[in-house]
């Protein structure tokens, strides 16, 4: 039996053999600012219909997890590069400008037929 060769299922770190990037690699991954220092974590990603990344929802603030909100900004918003095998997130964004942000409100579909409960 011969292997397959298909170079595109090669995992490398948070990229396949091709450079294109593992889903898993973006939620928990750390954004930075210009000036390498920490302004976030990315909690979710949202898709479009034809596959492109629109929203980034990012954790601001807080401490070990407690008082943190999540904000959603663009997909144009945040740079991607690698280092080594490992994903980079940089934006312009500042702390501070990311907590001044309304707080991103999770807005799932539900399933059809769902009935919200009061409120």
């Amino acid at each position: 039996m011969a292997a397959n060769s298909n170079t595109a299922s090669t995992t490398t770190g948070d990229f396949n053999a091709i450079g294109e990037i593992s889903g898993n690699a973006f939620i928990g991954t750390t954004v930075r600012n210009q000036n390498n220092e920490t302004v976030g974590k990315v909690e979710d990603v949202y898709i479009d219909d034809k596959g492109a990344i629109k929203t980034v929802v990012v954790s601001v603030g807080g401490f070990l997890g407690m008082g943190t909100k999540n904000v959603a900004v663009k997909w144009g918003d945040i740079k991607h590069s690698r280092d080594g095998k490992s994903l980079v997130l940089t934006t312009n964004w500042t702390k501070d400008s990311l907590k001044a942000m309304p707080d991103y409100k999770d807005e799932r579909r539900m399933p059809a037929g769902t009935v919200k409960s009061g409120g």
